[in-house]
């Protein structure tokens, strides 16, 4: 799982993980996962800009769609 506080779209989270399927294709049990914020306006209101930003419950549901097994 790579978590970058940027928003999509070809940031330093998508090189990493790139790089991380070039050096470890065919040892990687599960798909990379990138998260990211949207690729959006941020609202200067405090309460919406949460929606936007990358926190712990994000992070949480991707950890564990990533435990999953694949179908």
């Amino acid at each position: 799982m790579v978590i970058e506080d940027g928003v999509m779209g070809g940031g330093s989270g998508a090189e990493v993980s790139r790089l991380l399927y070039e050096s470890l294709l065919g040892r990687l049990r599960h798909p990379v996962r990138l998260l990211q914020s949207p690729c959006a306006v941020f609202p200067a209101a405090s309460h919406l800009e949460r929606g936007h930003l990358i926190q712990e419950p994000n992070i949480l549901a991707l950890a564990e769609c990533a435990a999953d097994p694949p179908a």
